[in-house]
Order: structure tokens, then C-alpha cells, then sequence
């Protein structure tokens, strides 16, 4: 966790920029000194349903935000 912190910070830092959308009720309010807690409390609300149909198996996953793919992309992840 602490490395996930770190990599995002710095990512954030190096590009001199902040992310918003991470405070539940104060969507505009950004923060470039993230926690992991934070940060992973949005992808929260992401659901992954996997099944079968005609013996062909089937995967969906909710759409990502654009503040998740910032994350992502920061982090290295994506």
C-alpha cells in the first residue's frame, strides 16, 4: 500500500497536478497528497460478473471513471 501511495504522489508531483473526485460529497475538492485509502475507496463501486452461456464463458465489468483511469495511469497500472 505504501508503495501504490508513493507511485501516485510522485506521479502527481512530478506533473504538478492534483486529482478531484475523491471526497465523498465534495467532488471539485482535489488533493495532491493522497492516501491509499483514499484513493482506493473510489473503485468501490466497481462490479465484475462473470458467467456462461452455451458453454462460452462471459465477462463484464463496470466502465471505469475517468479519476479511476487517472489512477491507473499514474500508479503504472494502466
Amino acid at each position: 500500500m505504501c508503495l501504490f501511495e508513493f507511485t501516485v504522489r510522485e506521479a502527481l508531483r512530478a506533473q504538478g497536478e492534483t486529482l478531484n473526485h475523491l471526497y465523498p460529497g465534495n467532488p471539485k475538492r482535489a488533493n495532491a497528497r493522497l492516501n491509499t485509502e483514499m484513493v482506493l475507496a473510489t473503485f468501490t463501486e466497481i462490479c465484475l460478473i462473470i458467467g456462461a452461456l452455451d458453454n462460452t464463458g462471459l465477462q463484464s465489468v463496470t466502465p471505469l471513471t475517468a479519476v479511476q483511469t487517472r489512477i491507473l495511469v499514474l500508479s503504472g497500472f494502466w
